[in-house]
Parts: C-alpha cells; structure tokens; sequence
C-alpha cells in the first residue's frame, strides 16, 4: 500500500514533480549563500547559489517569480550550473569547497530524478450512447424541480405596485 501511494506521488515514471525540482533549488541555493558569506572568500559560493536562484525563479514552472525559460534550457542551464559548481571545486582559494561539493551532489541527484514535462490535463471522458439510464433520470429532476418552480411562482399573490 504505500508503495502505491509512494507513485501516485512522484508519478508513473518514478521522477518527481517539477515544483519539487524548484524548491529543492530554492533550498540549495539558500545554503550556498549563507555558507558562502561565512567563508573567508565569498565570491564563487555566492556567485554559485545566486546563478542556482535565479536559475530556479526564471524557468516556467510552479514556483517561478520569472517565467522566461522553458524547462528543456532550464535543464541545460541545470548542468551547465553542475559543471560550474565541479570546477569550482578545483579552484585555488575558493571558500566552502566542502559546501559546494555537497550542493553539486544534491543538483546532480535532483537533475537525474526530475520529471521535466509539463503536465498533461487530462480530458473528462463523454459517454459514447447518450448516456443512458443516468441522463434520463437527471433530465426527469430537472424538469420535476423547473415544474415545481412554477408552480409555487402561480401560486403566489401578485404585488400591485
């Protein structure tokens, strides 16, 4: 049971929903700025988690302040930040290196398990053959309560003014 309950959330696919893929960003970029104004050489953490941010608020998704990006170049951006936070690592003097790795770890891991599609309303389902016993029925109360209507109306005095 709650291995069903477990895909109903994250979908049929097993990748979770795209608002989580934002949050998560929210989330990760929050730490690398707050980590990164700790550190003795603020620059790239805090570069890193603004480019995460602004990232995260441009795309077209559920938690965008902007919707300038579309999801298929937000996931290109996704890695293009992935790589960025990789080489970051290599850098001489960077500060919060262990923060960094961990924020990439994380990225790498969200990016992997994001479901990137735009979901699909799905379309109410018209019965074929009229409806059947169910439409007469609600057609018969409609009618029963317009009749009723009318009759308590000619029953009514009329006001003279």
């Amino acid at each position: 049971m709650v291995g069903a309950a477990y895909h109903d959330a994250v979908g049929v696919s097993g990748k979770r929903p795209f608002w989580l893929h934002q949050l998560a960003e929210y989330v990760l970029a929050a730490g690398l700025i707050m980590s990164g104004l700790r550190a003795d050489d603020p620059l790239v953490p805090v570069a890193l988690g603004l480019l995460l941010a602004i990232n995260a608020a441009c795309v077209d998704g559920p938690l965008a302040a902007f919707r300038g990006l579309s999801r298929p170049a937000h996931r290109i951006t996704d890695i293009v930040i992935l790589v960025a936070m990789v080489v970051a690592l290599f850098l001489p003097g960077v500060g919060s290196k262990w923060m960094i790795a961990g924020v990439a770890l994380v990225e790498g891991f969200i990016i992997l398990n994001t479901r990137y599609a735009k979901r699909v309303k799905s379309v109410s389902v018209q019965a074929t053959d009229g409806g059947g016993r169910s439409e007469e029925v609600g057609r018969l109360a409609g009618r029963a309560a317009g009749l009723g209507v009318q009759a308590v109306r000619k029953r009514r005095p009329s006001d003279p003014t």
